[in-house]
């Protein structure tokens, strides 16, 4: 009897052995990593390999007037700085959802309206609007706004405030080192504003107060920020500053252009740096340092 007993004990416990082994020799393999996003060249001549995409979620969506151009790919460190940005604001408001713009076309390179966003390292998000009731308000294009927080031809429509000092605080706080927010400077003035009204930490405020920068010589941008990275740490062929004007305005004009323009596009330079885009601003094809053609003058329609 104890012998039967120690037989089927051995045999029981070499089962679950045995099937362990089954299932592990069974088991599907895992799928191959992905080689990471590069960005090769500056953000005015340049181009992206193996770019991370920008998906929709409960926290973001990409601004349907820009959907169907696909141009939503960029480093790693970028789309997630952006993502993380969106659930931030959504955490401190909920139900608040994030719209975005333009990034990077999927390898990169010149991307229609736009003078820069060339290697994955540029994004533009349009702010949080609300309504007289502080509603969130979602519009199919971005919305541009007055000094005074008005959106220009619907005044019924505000720039928010808070969320949008939460979405600067956010991108500030992402894994991405941020290298410029462009932004006009009386919305820049509300959000400095609005970080002293919550007490925001004296660094984040200075920082965010340096980084963001007004274009000019062109319209400014009051109908979403631009959102420019440095190039990540050891990614070599990645280069920070905008390729010298001369160079861009050759390869732009050698280009062919196509047979009907929308409108003609400026380009306009950031105040913190020097000439950061390089591109002249009497050249017809060029826009300003996002790019972004201004929607100014159809918020509500």
């Amino acid at each position: 009897m104890t012998l039967a007993l120690l037989g089927a004990a051995a045999l029981a416990s070499a089962a679950p052995a045995g099937a362990k082994g089954a299932a592990k020799s069974q088991k599907a393999p895992s799928a191959p990593m992905l080689p990471p996003a590069v960005s090769i060249g500056s953000p005015t001549d340049g181009h992206l390999e193996n770019g991370a995409a920008l998906e929709s979620s409960a926290s973001l969506r990409i601004v349907p007037i820009y959907a169907p151009r696909d141009v939503r790919y960029g480093l790693a460190e970028l789309v997630t700085t952006i993502q993380r940005a969106a659930a931030t604001v959504q955490k401190r408001f909920p139900g608040a959802v994030m719209t975005v713009g333009d990034l990077s076309r999927r390898h990169g390179g010149e991307v229609d309206r736009h003078v820069s966003h060339e290697s994955g390292r540029d994004a533009d998000i349009g702010f949080y609007v609300v309504d007289e009731k502080g509603k969130q308000v979602l519009a199919d294009q971005f919305i541009a706004f007055d000094g005074a927080g008005r959106a220009k031809g619907n005044p019924h429509l505000r720039f928010d405030d808070a969320r949008n000092w939460t979405l600067v605080a956010g991108l500030l706080g992402g894994p991405a080192q941020v290298q410029y927010l462009f932004i006009a400077s009386s919305l820049r003035a509300r959000l400095l504003a609005e970080a002293t009204r919550v007490k925001a930490p004296p660094a984040l405020r200075t920082r965010a107060a340096e980084l963001m920068v007004e274009p000019r010589g062109v319209l400014p941008h009051d109908d979403h920020v631009h959102v420019r990275i440095h190039c990540p740490s050891g990614m070599k062929a990645c280069v920070d500053w905008p390729t010298p004007k001369s160079s861009v305005v050759a390869r732009r004009k050698a280009t062919p252009k196509p047979a009907h323009r929308s409108a003609p596009l400026v380009i306009a330079v950031p105040l913190a740096q020097p000439d950061p885009n390089e591109v002249d601003a009497s050249d017809s094809d060029m826009d300003d340092a996002d790019g972004e053609l201004s929607t100014r003058g159809r918020a509500g329609r």
